[in-house]
């Protein structure tokens, strides 16, 4: 299932509910074969990849190519974020280096102070 699930260029409502039944469908056979092994399954419902090609070729093409175009603005709307974000955080940690220095700078470090006597008069 996580491989299926792995492959999918697309996870909407539809996706869920075709990997619910393939999830199902795979319990099923599970109990009626406890001791089935991973190419059991394979040679039942295929590799992973044929599943998911075989959803793929049955789908509507219009709705991939607008889930796919979603989920390409999504992507980009992530990566601007992430990268103002990183922005805004160089930004504020200069401000907090500048403010660092300008406080360093005022601190009194050390005073050289001369005590005269004065002439007695």
């Amino acid at each position: 299932m996580k491989r299926v699930r792995a492959l999918f260029p697309v996870y909407g409502i539809p996706e869920r509910r075709f990997l619910k039944g393939l999830e199902n469908s795979l319990e099923e056979y599970l109990l009626e074969h406890p001791a089935a092994s991973l190419s059991d399954f394979e040679d039942r419902f295929g590799a992973p990849q044929d599943v998911v090609n075989e959803y793929i070729t049955g789908s509507d093409v219009n709705y991939l190519y607008k889930r796919l175009n979603i989920a390409k603005y999504i992507r980009l709307a992530c990566i601007v974020m992430l990268a103002l974000a990183i922005l805004l955080f160089a930004v504020e940690y200069y401000h907090d280096y500048c403010a660092l220095q300008e406080f360093r700078d005022s601190l009194i470090t050390y005073e050289e102070s001369i005590i005269e006597d004065l002439p007695n008069e």
